[in-house]
């Protein structure tokens, strides 16, 4: 069973992503648990993974998930308890109206934390680095770029062009 970083994971995106994989991989669950976060979106259905509409047990009974509260910007490589396959970043602060009045608080949280994710999946020869994320991160791609792509997008719009449909996790 291979292991995954998702970062993000109490949030919309990542709670849904936990819940459809957390019988396919080994997940730990890094949030800091701010205001787009909601641990009460982490259920599954224990008895059919497929099932999107009759999740009603929480990811924490699944001995595949566990969980650490902790801004991803904050994250040292010692807090990570196994070798990961592949890290999902999820982690964003998306809400527009405060990333307009509090911009520094949006760059150390994406920016920042991003830039602290990528550092430490260096750490670890064969992992695959994921990065789902709103339009406030679009200048951290240009790092992303020099480091991992071969296409070489240049906005956040040609990346999800380039992106393949399904987006293979693992392979």
């Amino acid at each position: 069973m291979k292991n995954v970083i998702v970062t993000g994971g109490c949030g919309f995106i990542g709670s849904n992503w936990i819940a459809k994989n957390v019988h396919k991989y080994r997940i730990l669950n890094i949030d800091a648990m701010l205001t787009g976060s909601n641990p009460d979106n982490l259920m599954f259905h224990p008895d059919d993974p497929d099932d999107l509409f009759q999740f009603n047990v929480p990811v924490e009974a699944s001995s595949h998930y566990s969980f650490l509260k902790e801004d991803i910007s904050k994250l040292r490589p010692n807090q990570i308890n196994f070798v990961p396959d592949a890290i999902l970043n999820f982690a964003a602060e998306s809400h527009v109206d405060r990333s307009i009045t509090d911009p520094l608080s949006f760059a150390q949280s994406n920016v920042m934390g991003t830039a602290n994710l990528l550092k430490i999946a260096c750490r670890f020869p064969n992992v695959r680095f994921i990065h789902v994320s709103t339009d406030e991160v679009s200048a951290i791609f240009h790092w992303i770029q020099k480091i991992s792509s071969k296409r070489a997008p240049t906005t956040t719009h040609a990346v999800h062009i380039q992106l393949p449909r399904p987006l293979p996790i693992i392979s």
